[in-house]
């Protein structure tokens, strides 16, 4: 780490101090010259000759030592807590680049990168390794030469050193591969990582069979996004260090740390948390059970099995992680808080979201003070927060993180920046939710300009974005419109993450439930049936993704009555999967019971409907709340039950519970709202109690303007429904009206699917 203040600067610094203290017993004297105020003065209780020489000299010895303090801390050795200042300081400064130049992104997100992964121990044992190279080449070189670069090194400055090294590589060709080597590691400590690399790649190709080197070269190969050149050279450093006999621990454990990585960017989740076990073994018993590195290789198998599913043991390795970050750097160094922050996503996973909270409001506290309010990694824990608040139903909350984010995003990135797409995409999630789909849409077609603009029409993200859009229409029920966003999605993923991605699989799934609503149910199974088998392949039978799909498949096969038993079968192994892994009280295990009474509902099989339901609804209740939309969704189906076995006042009840909360959570125009009017002005036209049933057709018909699209298929029976409930009141103009509505809008209906089928 470079030092350029010359120790000149000290002795400027002390003379300017004699000077103060020759000028303040002067100023003094002027003072006390004049008769009044030396009176004053003299009448002052701690006033006396002895006692102003005493003051005067101990101010001057104070500002001595302060000048002697700021001097070492300028020029003087790095130690930990200015070795992470300066990393602070860097960051900020990349992250401003990062803002300012879009095309520069991976260059600059690879420094990035790099400086998030230095460490104080790799900066002394550079310093370390730098001083043992020119030990062996000493007697090369004049005496003054060598040791002005050894004490510069020992005080952190690289100049003289790399003044040296660059003699050594030119002049003794025996020596250059080495102090090219040592050039690359005194080049990372003062975070030049650019410069690092190249040095470290030419001093593979001048020895090409040497493990520090290969390794040292993999891993900024790593940092910098090119994982394939990483995997090559980790493999060859890991190959050749595994030849020596008396091979060094601590590198074997960084090689198979970074392998482990190398293997987890590649999805091969299996072989990454078997390179990362082997480095946390070796670690704990070269480094300590307690060393940062040690930690670092904790984290890393918990991001890899949080992956895979495996979410309890995820935990325990990054509680671990936490306990040691906590112990041996800070409670609030910058790793404690991306290891709280993983915890929290974990907890997320899990359905445990205010543990969640609690998780994400305490990194959030570490970035604040340490990166400050208008930080990326600031914003990326207030939109965290929000993920947080809205799966907890506390869409109001969640919004105003999402909105905090966005205004850091902008300030800090730029409104063009895949971040401020992120945040975007956030808050349209929030919107949707809630029903304000006008305000989804334009969110995500916002982020979706931003992700075409920055990545291309074909990239990963933009395709997040586009799944993002099909779903605001999927709730919509605009399914002709859903389906062209999902197809465009998942060719891109297909085209840049496989085939057998999991995220493929999700596309495939969302392409079914398309398929489903749009009642072509032999099409459906096709993709869920493909959405499964890739999920079981990558993921695992145990995994959440796998049961949702399995639930998904269920509901599919059971609009065929004829096929319950089998659709029982994969809502049974989907519970089965979520019980096991997510526990018996999370919010998708309660939410596979729901949609399996629904299914049981709909095959007539009321009694096992009604049990299914009534499990769902204590989890929600108990873990959700009762004003979340999942519980409504689930007092509707029990309405919808105890409607069919003629429990009509039970019914009325759950029907009326779910509409509060629709109409309090979601608002009035919500399809959800609309859907739960309609139930109870038909459960009071069954019941013949058509006075009653008026005010709530009423009621439907508002709330459908604002929900149901023009020629939506749910106005024939609204309308229909509503229309001989009026002719039964003898008002046969207004139903006569609604039934010439009704026919007006099949045959624009069929008009416009013939103008489709002809386009």
């Amino acid at each position: 780490m470079s030092r350029r203040t010359s120790s000149s600067s000290l002795w400027i610094r002390l003379v300017a101090s004699v000077i103060a203290m020759v000028v303040i017993p002067f100023l003094i004297n002027v003072l006390t010259s004049n008769k009044e105020l030396g009176e004053k003065v003299a009448k002052l209780p701690w006033y006396s000759p002895e006692n102003l020489i005493w003051i005067v000299a101990v101010v001057f010895l104070f500002l001595v030592a302060l000048q002697i303090w700021q001097h070492r801390v300028a020029t003087g050795e790095v130690n930990p807590e200015t070795f992470e200042a300066q990393k602070a300081r860097l960051e900020r400064k990349l992250q401003r680049r990062l803002r300012k130049s879009v095309t520069e992104n991976q260059q600059l997100k690879g420094e990035l990168a790099a400086l998030q992964d230095a460490s104080y121990d790799r900066f002394t044992t550079a310093l370390e390794s730098a001083l043992s190279s020119i030990n062996r080449v000493e007697a090369l070189f004049a005496p003054e030469l060598v040791k002005k670069a050894r004490v510069a090194i020992r005080k952190g400055r690289s100049t003289e050193a790399e003044k040296l090294f660059n003699r050594i590589a030119n002049e003794h060709p025996e020596y250059a591969a080495d102090a090219i080597y040592q050039l690359g590691a005194l080049a990372e400590n003062r975070f030049d990582f650019t410069a690092a690399k190249e040095y470290f790649d030419k001093a593979v190709a001048r020895d090409p069979d040497r493990p520090t080197y290969l390794a040292a070269a993999g891993r900024l190969a790593l940092n910098f996004g090119m994982v394939v050149e990483a995997e090559d050279l980790l493999i060859r450093a890991l190959d050749r260090l595994s030849l020596r006999r008396d091979h060094d621990g601590a590198l074997l454990g960084e090689i198979l740390d970074n392998l482990g990585f190398v293997r987890s960017f590649q999805k091969r989740y299996k072989e990454a948390k078997e390179y990362l076990l082997q480095a946390l073994e070796i670690r704990e018993k070269v480094l300590g059970k307690e060393h940062p590195d040690t930690a670092a290789a904790l984290h890393g198998l918990g991001m890899v099995c949080r992956e895979v599913g495996r979410y309890a043991e995820a935990e325990s390795y990054h509680l671990r992680a936490l306990a040691i970050w906590e112990k041996v750097l800070d409670k609030e160094h910058p790793n404690t808080a991306r290891t709280l922050f993983n915890l929290g996503s974990g907890c997320n996973d899990t359905g445990r979201h205010a543990e969640a909270e609690s998780y994400y409001l305490r990194a959030l506290a570490i970035y604040d003070k340490v990166y400050g309010k208008e930080h990326p990694h600031t914003a990326s824990a207030l939109t965290a927060l929000g993920i947080a608040c809205r799966k907890l139903g506390r869409y109001a909350e969640a919004e105003s993180y999402y909105l905090r984010a966005l205004a850091i995003y902008d300030k800090v990135r730029g409104k063009e920046h895949p971040d401020t797409a992120c945040a975007l995409d956030g808050r349209g999630t929030v919107c949707r939710e809630v029903g304000r789909y006008a305000e989804a849409e334009s969110y995500y077609l916002r982020a979706l300009a931003i992700e075409e603009n920055v990545w291309g029409k074909e990239h990963p993200d933009t395709a997040s974005v586009l799944s993002g859009l099909g779903d605001v229409y999927m709730d919509l029920r605009r399914y002709a419109e859903a389906a062209p966003y999902y197809l465009r999605a998942l060719a891109i993923a297909e085209k840049f993450l496989g085939k057998e991605d999991r995220h493929t699989a999700g596309t495939l799934y969302n392409l079914g439930r398309v398929c489903r609503c749009q009642k072509s149910y032999v099409e459906a199974e096709i993709y869920i049936r493909r959405a499964l088998a890739i999920e079981e392949k990558v993921l695992g039978n145990e995994h959440p993704d796998t049961a949702v799909t399995l639930g998904g498949l269920g509901r599919t096969v059971c609009m065929n009555p004829e096929r319950y038993l089998e659709a029982e079968s994969y809502y049974l192994r989907a519970l089965a999967i979520e019980e096991k892994i997510l526990g018996k009280e999370h919010p998708q295990t309660a939410s596979t019971l729901s949609t399996f009474g629904a299914s049981c509902n709909n095959a007539g099989r009321f009694v096992e409907a009604e049990i299914y339901l009534r499990r769902a609804l204590a989890i929600q209740e108990k873990v959700l709340g009762n004003e979340h939309p999942d519980t409504a969704v689930t007092l509707d189906g029990l309405g919808t039950v105890c409607r069919n076995l003629e429990r009509y006042a039970e019914a009325e009840s759950y029907y009326v519970q779910a509409l509060a909360i629709n109409e309090k959570v979601l608002g009035i125009g919500h399809l959800s709202t609309t859907e739960d009017l309609r139930c109870l002005a038909d459960l009071f036209h069954r019941r013949d109690l058509i006075v009653q049933a008026e005010p709530w057709y009423e009621r439907t018909m508002e709330s459908a303007k604002k929900s149901l699209g023009k020629l939506d298929s749910d106005w024939d029976e609204i309308l229909f429904n509503y229309a001989g409930l009026l002719c039964s009141l003898g008002n046969t103009t207004k139903a006569d009206a609604l039934l010439e509505r009704l026919e007006n809008i099949k045959k624009k209906r069929v008009r416009v699917a013939s103008s489709d089928s002809n386009a």
